[in-house]
């Protein structure tokens, strides 16, 4: 949590009125505004920055709560003071009152990039799927609509055997994470070794 507080040339926390003083914001976003650029299929290295903005959002979002409880109670223990009514909690060998001054019992737990990665691992996981694996030149999403769009082909390629007539060359229009790719293939041999491949690494993905 220190890492937020401002300090002086000697390295020490600036206090003022026994409050540390906070560094500048920094920038910040909610997890919401993460989840919908991974949807939008946003660049890798954007995510990742929009990824630290939400560290900072939930690391500073406790230190406020914290620097809050920390001045509520510094409050309540000037008034204390002030009307002798500070907690009598033990005495000194003299048998004098030792008053207690109540602390923050706020406990901060600090934030990371695995901390955001586990609230949004569903969209995570959206977007490998999408992101694909590199099949015949291209970055194939490993999505149910590619898996249909292969069993279709190879449905015609049955039918076209059946009846002795052949579908090739044939151009596969697949879907990446940049929209579609016609992928061309100039016989039944190279569809199938693409449709394998596509399936082993769709099957990876899901273990």
């Amino acid at each position: 949590m220190e890492f937020f507080y401002k300090r002086d040339e000697n390295g020490d926390v600036v206090m003022i009125d026994d409050v540390p003083q906070l560094q500048d914001k920094p920038l910040c976003c909610d997890i919401d505004v993460l989840q919908r650029l991974i949807k939008s299929n946003a660049a890798q290295s954007k995510i990742d920055k929009y990824k630290q903005y939400c560290v900072n959002k939930l690391n500073w979002s406790q230190l406020e709560q914290y620097q809050l409880e920390l001045k509520l109670v510094l409050e309540h223990n000037e008034r204390a003071s002030i009307n002798n009514a500070l907690p009598e909690v033990d005495r000194n060998e003299d048998w004098e009152t030792i008053n207690a001054l109540p602390t923050p019992t706020f406990n901060f737990v600090e934030a990371t990039t695995e901390t955001v990665s586990s609230l949004i691992a569903s969209e995570l996981e959206t977007l490998d799927k999408i992101e694909g694996s590199y099949l015949n030149g291209v970055y194939v999403s490993l999505t149910e609509e590619n898996q249909n769009g292969i069993a279709a082909v190879l449905k015609g390629i049955e039918l076209a055997a059946k009846h002795n007539q052949n579908i090739f060359p044939l151009n596969f229009k697949a879907s990446t994470k940049h929209g579609s790719s016609v992928i061309s293939f100039a016989d039944q041999d190279a569809f199938e070794l693409f449709a394998l491949q596509f399936m082993g690494a769709r099957q990876a993905f899901f273990q």
